[in-house]
């Protein structure tokens, strides 16, 4: 760490607070509790380390616990670099200040580090090679000068990827195989954050990295731009130290560049294994690519899973996956938007609904005239011609006193905000359902109102079929 660095004592909103995006540190549900109580009785103790624009250097599941208690209002006591750190610089620091803390590694996330660098600055070897580390021989690296330098490397990357195409993600039957099972086997506590088995959906879906968000380019497209190749490659080389023969996580970010994303299948199995019981019939009204079907597998309920998605691509492929991964006969999949799917396929079959709809039309997954972003042009149609019915939908499908769950978020579209997280709340009442909670999640960011794509809160709209009947409305005003 450069001498140049002073650090001022200063407050700041909890809005104002960014953190990192691959922050490599996890504490379970029990160390979070009782970072509230501490904070309940004592106030804040340690402060949290940050840059001029707020970027968090140490303090992350300081910020994440206290971003559940949903006051972004809330003024934190905070320690600002008089500079903004380099990437190496961070990491270094996170790992000198965590060594013997409270909190775990989230080895998923240090796998896109320099692995040199964290031998250097306090690993071991048996400690990396356990959590699924490569290490090279490391008694033949030595302190000489590089043979190649960046560009020379850059240019037969370039060459590489020209001849051999777009590096699709493609794992073997045999490997999503282990990655559902490492999934299955993470502790509840880690669910929640890790990145396990996000991969196996890919596989299936390689289409994913043809859509687009509103406004910027898919990975293909900035991978089909000669450019954009060249600076992903340099900024891969950069930031992590090693250009992979496979996919690299630049070109989702390169200059005008985003991936339209998929959900977690830790988190998904977080949830099932939270609301649904062993034997369940799930309802997905928008399978999307497939992470909510990855976390189904793996959270060992075995019941029925009843996806909806009209995506023609999206829907062969997670028929796909079911059958590689011989879940065939608990999987029932329905090709077509969820508002065209009449009620009488799906009522009161269902134990839980979970779903994560589509974000208006900020995700173009298609063209086709089947997409809700083609069919509803405006919010408002939006609102009326696709979310009402695919509430009514789960309304009917669901028993009564189940469970039904929407993670939805506000999105800023053209500088004009949507409300989606509002529009749902409200819609889901207006077709009958209870709102139970609406709980805020700490996740890889999708595409919200006002953001730069980063980890932020996440709404996770909880509502419940009442138990009994409730009369219709008697409209006598």
């Amino acid at each position: 760490m450069s001498s140049d660095l002073t650090w001022n004592n200063e407050t700041r909103h909890l809005r104002d607070l960014k953190p990192q995006q691959d922050n490599p540190r996890t504490i379970s549900e029990s160390q979070a509790k009782r970072l509230l109580e501490s904070w309940d009785e004592y106030n804040q103790v340690e402060t949290l380390a940050i840059g001029p624009d707020g970027t968090i250097y140490n303090g992350h599941q300081r910020y994440y616990t206290l971003l559940a208690l949903g006051n972004l209002d809330l003024q934190v006591d905070v320690r600002v670099s008089s500079r903004a750190l380099t990437q190496e610089e961070w990491r270094k620091l996170t790992v000198f200040l965590h060594e013997g803390t409270v909190g775990d590694w989230d080895f998923e996330a240090l796998k896109g580090w320099d692995t040199e660098r964290l031998l250097e600055w306090g690993f071991e070897e048996g400690e990396l090679e356990a959590a699924g580390f490569e290490l090279g021989d490391a008694e033949t690296v030595t302190a000489g000068a590089s043979v190649f330098d960046d560009e020379r490397i850059i240019d037969a990357a370039f060459a590489y990827f020209r001849e051999t195409g777009f590096p699709y993600r493609s794992l073997p039957v045999h490997v999503c195989m282990q990655e559902v099972n490492k999934l299955a086997r993470t502790e509840p506590d880690k669910l929640l954050n890790t990145g396990q088995a996000y991969h196996v959906a890919d596989t299936y879906h390689p289409h994913r990295f043809h859509a687009i968000a509103e406004g910027m380019k898919s990975p293909v497209g900035a991978f089909d731009d000669n450019g954009l190749l060249r600076r992903a490659l340099r900024l891969q080389l950069e930031q992590n130290g090693m250009i992979p023969p496979a996919y690299f996580g630049k070109l989702d970010i390169v200059s005008g560049t985003q991936a339209c994303s998929n959900f977690r299948p830790g988190f998904a199995c977080y949830l099932y294994r939270k609301y649904a019981n062993p034997g369940d019939t799930v309802l997905d009204c928008s399978t999307g690519y497939g992470g909510r079907l990855v976390g189904f597998i793996a959270s060992g309920i075995a019941g029925q899973y009843i996806g909806i998605d009209p995506n023609v691509p999206t829907h062969e492929g997670n028929v796909r996956m079911a059958q590689d991964l011989g879940f065939s006969d608990k999987v029932e999949l329905y090709n077509q938007p969820a508002e065209d799917v009449p009620h009488d396929k799906l009522a009161g079959r269902c134990d839980f609904a979970f779903t994560s709809p589509p974000y208006f039309a900020k995700e173009h997954y298609s063209d086709d005239d089947t997409q809700s972003w083609v069919r509803y042009q405006t919010g408002d149609d939006w609102r009326q011609g696709f979310l009402e019915p695919f509430m009514t939908l789960q309304f009917a499908a669901l028993k009564p006193g189940k469970f039904a769950i929407v993670n939805i978020a506000d999105v800023k579209l053209r500088n004009k905000i949507y409300p989606l997280e509002r529009w749902a709340t409200e819609t889901g009442q207006a077709v009958g359902f209870e709102h139970v909670t609406t709980d805020y999640y700490a996740l890889t960011r999708r595409f919200g109102a006002g953001q730069a794509d980063e980890v932020a809160r996440e709404p996770v709209i909880v509502f419940r079929k009442p138990a009994t009947p409730q009369p219709p409305p008697t409209g006598d005003g």
